[in-house]
């Protein structure tokens, strides 16, 4: 091996980036009125995989389950499982994969319909946006249906004036300010362009569930301006006799030194909000890779 191909490799190697889902005490007045919050991780022997795109399927007195995106190094693509963690001590207690295709998967969003469970995992590589059911007893997701041709990315669906409304980016910008939205008025799960907005800068694509605060309704959107999933925009959404208007209430950032890289998903299930962060697998070493890389980009532009 040729001295540039090992080091391209070492390179490559402790710059390896992977994400985590970690937990806050979630109150929702004290979380959009201050820049305070504590997240703590979840602790895995996994070596190879990574964890993200967390959303809660159930929380008990010893355990949270989570829907979230596996991510196994030697697939080298994302599937779905579910994780069940130990409250007290968030130690991941057992990982199942409950959906793997061919296709890319992530962003397991859930919802609730009586006695059944809904999942939309974001699969814009198969090029439509596709509703399954999950199945507790098989612990699979089970029965797709196909909701829209569209390849919508990170995409959500909200209940705005008993109508269904889904919000979304999609295929070939979806780190873009276009944010597209969906109406199924006749709620048949036929969902059509309603509108289009162009937002200031690339915080058009999706976070998680809507919440709703008091007289607000509150989107979780991607600040995906310097990076992918770089940090969390908060957005009103305001529904007005013309259509809908985005209004930002506050940005987060990570300020973790093991995951300091980006966040990009924010749930919440009664007093527990779960987000999830990047980090450098070799954190001292992909810091120092990372410092010095910065230091001579600045020094080209100096000496341009």
């Amino acid at each position: 091996m040729s001295i540039r191909s090992l080091t391209k490799k070492v390179l490559s190697e402790i710059t390896i980036q992977q994400w985590n889902i970690g937990f806050i005490d979630y109150n929702p007045n004290n979380f959009f009125s201050t820049q305070k919050f504590t997240i703590k991780y979840i602790k895995h022997n996994y070596k190879n995989k990574w964890f993200a795109d967390p959303f809660i399927l159930n929380v008990t007195e010893k355990e949270i389950v989570v829907l979230a995106e596996e991510y196994d190094r030697n697939i080298r693509r994302g599937r779905i499982a579910k994780l069940v963690i130990n409250r007290d001590n968030l130690r991941l207690i057992s990982m199942t994969i409950i959906l793997d295709l061919e296709t890319h998967l992530s962003f397991p969003v859930i919802y609730r319909d009586n006695d059944k469970i809904y999942v939309c995992p974001e699969n814009s590589e198969s090029g439509g946006y596709y509703k399954y059911i999950y199945d507790s007893n098989s612990e699979k997701l089970v029965n797709p249906e196909l909701i829209t041709k569209e390849p919508l990315t990170d995409a959500v669906k909200c209940v705005i004036s008993d109508v269904p409304h889904i919000f979304s980016t999609k295929l070939p910008n979806p780190h873009g300010n276009n944010l597209y939205i969906y109406s199924d008025e006749d709620k048949k799960e036929q969902y059509k362009l309603k509108q289009e907005i162009l937002l200031a800068d690339n915080t058009a694509r999706g976070a998680g569930h809507f919440i709703k605060l008091n007289d607000k309704l509150i989107r979780p959107a991607q600040d995906c301006n310097k990076s992918y999933g770089g940090g969390l925009v908060f957005q009103e959404i305001v529904n007005l006799k013309d259509g809908f208007r985005v209004n930002e209430l506050k940005r987060i950032y990570s300020k973790s030194f093991k995951y300091g890289l980006g966040m990009h998903t924010f749930n919440t299930f009664g007093s527990i909000a779960v987000p999830d962060e990047l980090g450098y697998k070799y954190i001292i070493l992909g810091r120092i890779y990372n410092g010095l890389r910065v230091f001579a980009k600045h020094i080209y532009q100096f000496l341009k």
